[in-house]
């Protein structure tokens, strides 16, 4: 196997880059073999989203740091000479890509649900726990790019913070019967 050669960016390099986030499964993984399986080839998906992507703007790909090296070297040598690909190191830290990003585009992963906390504009192309809220979720794949662009040069389709906040409580009223201090100790690590 050959190591691929994973980039990382300090937190003010990412201040001065146009890319939107695209962070890889696992695989295998319920999430995406079950529930989105015509995503399952990543490598297509990756290949899709560069080409709907504006001249100028990167596609930051992080592979999943349980993954790492589990996939074909081919798999890295074809993303390597997509122009506006840049693959981001499976251990470097996942929330100053969030952070710092145009925009994330998931299948239906936590990093579209850190993106919302985050108030960075998500692009889910998945059934996910907060489509409730979510704004640009993508029901035709072939319209990505549409998306993309009001994303990046239209009105940035966002949750409002009441709506957040309500996904919060239903799902803390619903899910956690005893742990009030462990939800917030989750939401003020993300929140820092």
């Amino acid at each position: 196997r050959v190591k691929p050669n994973f980039l990382a960016y300090s937190e003010k390099e990412l201040k001065n880059l146009k890319y939107l986030y695209f962070p890889m499964h696992k695989e295998p993984e319920l999430a995406l073999n079950f529930l989105a399986p015509h995503l399952s080839n990543q490598l297509e998906l990756i290949k899709f989203l560069s080409m709907s992507l504006p001249i100028g703007y990167k596609l930051f790909i992080k592979e999943h740091r349980l993954n790492q090296l589990r996939r074909p070297s081919f798999f890295f040598k074809k993303l390597a000479n997509f122009y506006n690909v840049e693959i981001i190191s499976p251990f470097d830290d996942q929330f100053k890509y969030i952070k710092n990003a145009e925009g994330i585009i998931t299948n239906n992963g936590t990093s579209g649900w850190e993106g919302i906390l985050l108030d960075i504009p998500v692009i889910n192309l998945a059934d996910s726990f907060y489509d409730i809220i979510a704004k640009n979720k993508i029901d035709n794949i072939a319209k990505i790019d549409i998306v993309i662009r009001e994303i990046l040069f239209g009105k940035k389709k966002k949750p409002t913070l009441n709506e957040i906040c309500k996904l919060i409580d239903s799902e803390k009223k619903n899910s956690f019967i005893d742990s009030p201090q462990g939800i917030n100790k989750s939401l003020n690590f993300l929140f820092k």
